[in-house]
């Protein structure tokens, strides 16, 4: 071999070397496992925080507020690392129960269960109960109102009707997704395929080391998505996902279909 063969052997060499290193960082920051907690089998995506290249966001279904679309077509459109369950939503209009705020921009408003807030500086915090007023929501570029809260303080609590909700599939066995943090920033997306309690969901959400941690929409509307794989297919259209991105990708506001609806006020 030519000694200038041999250089050119070794640039593509570190060109490849240099690809597959960024790409394991990428998955170290946000990854996946299968894990069987409390007798329960759950499917786990993990997103570290820190990283100040993970991103979490809100994505709407194709058209807005009060569309639906397939869960599929949804990941086809805005392509997320990871994208679970959103909030619950109303089956004849399509509204979601609870607020939604996508990069500073108000979509829609109400206040049933806990709200899932996080910082341009990705700090996630779970609000249980309604804000004072409507400037405390001015430090969060994203916010989704989900519930019932399962961990709090790192402490299983769960009551339903205390934060409002009155369903009664709420306490049926049934299929399960759940959002958590940990104390050092970790993010936990958890889907359950087997139908659970709710106490049995914060129960497995403790186990996993979630200091907080609140329910998703679930049941039939059940779904995760990790790198092209579907973990829990949901049996309805969704109006609204929670989506992570890493190596700082993010979607574009018009993958998102983020028209900002008229308030109700917050």
């Amino acid at each position: 071999m030519t000694p200038k063969r041999r250089v050119a052997v070794l640039a593509a060499l570190v060109i490849v070397l240099g690809v597959a290193r960024g790409a394991q960082a990428e998955r170290k920051s946000v990854g996946y496992s299968l894990s069987f907690v409390r007798g329960v089998r759950a499917h786990v995506v993990t997103a570290n925080m820190n990283d100040p290249d993970v991103k979490m966001t809100v994505v709407l279904a194709s058209g807005g507020i009060g569309k639906s679309e397939s869960f599929r077509g949804m990941m086809r459109r805005t392509h997320p690392d990871a994208a679970i369950t959103g909030t619950y939503f109303g089956l004849r209009d399509r509204l979601p129960t609870g607020s939604i705020i996508v990069e500073w921009s108000r979509m829609h408003g109400g206040f049933v269960g806990t709200a899932v807030a996080i910082t341009p500086f990705n700090r996630v915090t779970f609000v249980h109960g309604r804000p004072a007023n409507d400037s405390d929501w001015g430090a969060y570029e994203s916010v989704i109102w989900v519930g019932p809260t399962l961990v709090q303080s790192g402490k299983t609590w769960v009551d339903p009707r205390a934060q409002g909700f009155r369903d009664p599939s709420l306490f049926r066995l049934r299929r399960r997704t759940a959002i958590g943090i940990t104390r050092w920033g970790k993010l936990l997306l958890v889907a359950v395929n087997k139908p659970i309690y709710l106490s049995k969901m914060a129960a497995v959400m403790k186990e996993l080391g979630a200091r907080d941690a609140a329910s998703l929409d679930g049941g039939t509307s059940t779904a995760l998505f990790y790198r092209g794989d579907f973990l829990a297919r949901p049996g309805r259209r969704l109006t609204n996902v929670i989506a992570l991105y890493s190596n700082g990708r993010r979607p574009t506001r018009a993958a998102q279909a983020t028209k900002p609806a008229q308030p109700p006020t917050l």
